[in-house]
């Protein structure tokens, strides 16, 4: 079993995403450091977690700032919008993983969202 922030994914050994999401199935927490273990590279994860970042992360060439968002935060937003594909509540029965697109960031971007501490710009 791994756990991110009080979820947890259980993942029976040896087997792959039943959905075939495509990034890592399984983390490990060792303290402040995020161990990722699959077949998959753990690149294709970061280059999500980058193409997340460069959205909404706050830097100079920031589009639409979160202010205090981490890259430790939209790993965590990742695997809580994994578990809501894989579990498929009514609630999210229309999730489905569309190969990290802007669907994809924009519906791991809410569910940071969803979280008080954090703010969103809205322009202006």
């Amino acid at each position: 079993m791994s756990s991110t922030k009080g979820h947890s994914v259980n993942w029976p050994k040896g087997e792959h995403n039943p959905l075939q999401i495509g990034y890592n199935t399984k983390v490990i927490n060792k303290g402040d450091l995020m161990l990722f273990t699959s077949d998959r590279p753990v690149k294709e994860l970061n280059d999500f977690v980058d193409y997340v970042w460069s959205f909404y992360g706050e830097h100079d060439d920031t589009l639409y700032p979160i202010f205090g968002l981490t890259k430790r935060d939209i790993y965590n937003a990742f695997f809580i919008y994994q578990e809501r594909i894989e579990k498929g509540d009514l609630e999210y029965v229309h999730y489905s993983w569309g190969d990290g697109d802007s669907l994809d960031r924009e519906r791991v971007r809410d569910i940071i969202l969803e979280q008080p501490q954090f703010i969103a710009w809205h322009g202006g």
